[in-house]
């Protein structure tokens, strides 16, 4: 009986978590689709979660590049984003880093969801019509980093972060 219920509230906690994909992915690039590395994206504008407006040639005028990642509030994002948040948001202070909410149906819940994950340091893009999950190819644990060109420089699952670093490195 206590084995069952053990089964059960695993299940229970693996569904609740939204990670349905590999937690633990190979670094993989982009290869296909949009947002291919060295191709040059457009400017373009959208929402942050707080309602806040986010236009990417701003960003880009105040900082060497802009690092998206596509977070779905799941442990291994948040595993994701606590390394960045701790091993790059103040090292690399020329850059900024912005979540991608791209599973959340409203800029409310994204919040929501924000707040409670503890990353209110960031800012959140509320992207509830997956403009930029379309045009980045952005999915969960996607980072990609655009440069003040517009130019991709990274885009692939983050898996460990010395690729990241590497690319920071090298603006």
């Amino acid at each position: 009986m206590f084995i069952k219920s053990l089964l059960i509230n695993i299940v229970i906690v693996v569904m609740l978590t939204g990670c349905q994909e590999d937690l633990l992915p190979e670094s993989e690039s982009q290869e296909s689709g949009p947002g291919q590395v060295n191709e040059t994206v457009d400017d373009f504008s959208t929402q942050l979660n707080t309602g806040d407006g986010f236009v990417l040639n701003q960003r880009l005028s105040q900082a060497d590049a802009v690092v998206f990642y596509f977070t779905m509030w799941c442990t291994a994002c948040a595993g994701h984003t606590s390394i960045i948040k701790n091993d790059f948001e103040t090292e690399y202070a020329n850059v900024d880093f912005v979540l991608v909410d791209y599973v959340s149906s409203t800029t409310a819940y994204s919040r929501s969801q924000q707040q409670n994950e503890g990353f209110t340091s960031f800012d959140v893009i509320a992207d509830t019509d997956n403009r930029l999950e379309d045009a980045l190819s952005g999915t969960m644990g996607s980072i990609v980093v655009i440069d003040t060109n517009y130019k991709v420089l990274m885009n692939e699952t983050f898996n460990n972060s010395a690729k990241l670093k590497a690319v920071l490195d090298q603006l």
